[in-house]
C-alpha cells in the first residue's frame, strides 16, 4: 500500500511539474487595441541578421528596430481595421523561451496613437512579437508561437474586399 502511494505521490510530483513548464499566454484586449490601434501595415523587415535565443541560458540585448530595413507592403483599410482587432484579440501568444531577438521577413505593423508599435513577425519558426517606441526602441516583449500566418491571410482577405 505504501509502495502505490508513494507511486502515485511521484506520478502527481511528475505531472504537476512538467505542467508548470508550460509557458504563460498573452492575449490583446479588444478594447485597448481599438482606442490605441491607428493604423496596421504588413510591412517587410530585411533582418537577416536575427539570431535564436533561449532566455534560459542567454541574457539578450535587443537590437533596435531598423525603419531603412522595413517596406510597406500593404496598409489595411480604415474601414476594415475593427474587424482585424476583433481577430487579433481572440489569437493567443506564446512567452516562450526560445525566441528571435528581432524581426525578419513579412510582419505585422501596429501603429498605436501614443507614438509607439507592435510588430508581430509572421514566421511560425522564426516568431517574434514586440512594443517599440517611435525611436526603435524596444519597450517590451511580448512573445512568440502565435498562430500569425492566419493573421496574414486574415489581413489578405480583408484586404482583398476592398
Amino acid at each position: 500500500m505504501v509502495k502505490k502511494l508513494s507511486l502515485c505521490f511521484l506520478f502527481c510530483i511528475v505531472c504537476f511539474s512538467l505542467c508548470a513548464c508550460d509557458p504563460s499566454n498573452y492575449y490583446h484586449d479588444y478594447d485597448t487595441l481599438k482606442e490605441s490601434v491607428v493604423q496596421v501595415e504588413l510591412i517587410n523587415y530585411d533582418n537577416p541578421d536575427a539570431k535564436e535565443y533561449n532566455d534560459w541560458f542567454q541574457k539578450i540585448k535587443y537590437p533596435l528596430f531598423d525603419f531603412d530595413k522595413a517596406e510597406v507592403v500593404e496598409v489595411l483599410a480604415e474601414e476594415k481595421l475593427d474587424d482585424f482587432l476583433k481577430t487579433l484579440s481572440e489569437h493567443r501568444i506564446l512567452t516562450t523561451w526560445v525566441h528571435m531577438d528581432s524581426p525578419n521577413g513579412l510582419c505585422l505593423r501596429l501603429i498605436h496613437n501614443n507614438d509607439t508599435f507592435e510588430i508581430f513577425n509572421t514566421n511560425p519558426r522564426k516568431s517574434f512579437s514586440a512594443y517599440y517606441d517611435s525611436d526603435g526602441n524596444m519597450i517590451k516583449f511580448v512573445g512568440t508561437g502565435f498562430a500569425k500566418e492566419k493573421l496574414i491571410e486574415f489581413f489578405d482577405a480583408l484586404s482583398e474586399e476592398e
